[in-house]
């Protein structure tokens, strides 16, 4: 039985999304800002960064990564540090456990044994950049979907419409995942293509079970 409610989340509502606590490493995965993909440095130690209005976020994120080093054991420390008003999580345990999930699919750069091939610059088009793929998913596990669009939802989410820029691939695995778990209407737009970065709308028609879980405000009537 998957367990909701832990000492990961003492301080959480029951009005914000549930996510249990076998699973918060795809709610991690979702929050992960993948711009061109994500940046995979050798030995780095930048989990995420946070942009300057995307503090509550950053909170909100802060506790899934608290819940994750309890529940994979491990020994490291969280650091927050604030630069011009941008957040930014450090840690080389954490981002290397993430960053595993991204060495096994969908690599831009390996070499000829398929092992990731880094680069010793360190501009940002000059390291690896990864992608999260369907693959990550372990088989007919339906809340590893969910709980990665939790948490996608709770950075790129507004209501029943995901936005994303210069993603279009993480545009693509929400529209597929959404899918999956039976949205009877999705819809993926390339919402301007002469603006830069190119912004990726999904919008859907959520179901009960999906309305209840992102806990979509403007729905709650609707379901009676």
């Amino acid at each position: 039985m998957l367990k909701f409610e832990d000492n990961c989340y003492p301080e959480k509502k029951l009005s914000e999304p549930q996510v249990p606590s076998s699973h918060t490493i795809y709610a991690v995965l979702g929050f992960l800002n993948e711009y061109i993909g994500r940046t995979i440095a050798q030995n780095g130690d930048l989990v995420e960064h946070f942009w300057v209005n995307e503090t509550k976020k950053a909170d909100i994120f802060e506790k899934y990564l608290m819940c994750l080093v309890d529940e994979y054991c491990l020994q490291t420390s969280v650091r927050r540090e604030m630069s011009e008003g941008h957040t930014y999580f450090l840690s080389a345990e954490i981002t290397e456990l993430i960053n595993s999930f991204y060495l096994k699919h969908n690599l831009t750069g390996t070499d000829s044994n398929g092992n990731p091939a880094y680069t010793t610059g360190q501009g940002f088009f000059q390291q690896n950049t990864g992608r999260i793929s369907a693959d990550v998913f372990p088989s007919e596990d339906r809340e590893a979907k969910l709980s990665y669009l939790i948490g996608v939802h709770q950075r790129y989410g507004e209501e029943n419409m995901f936005l994303f820029a210069n993603a279009y691939h993480k545009a693509q695995l929400v529209y597929q995942l959404l899918q999956e778990l039976g949205s009877p209407s999705v819809v993926l737009v390339y919402a301007d293509p002469d603006r830069a970065p190119s912004p990726f709308r999904v919008a859907f028609e959520p179901t009960a079970e999906l309305i209840d879980r992102f806990c979509l405000r403007a729905f709650n009537n609707s379901t009676g």
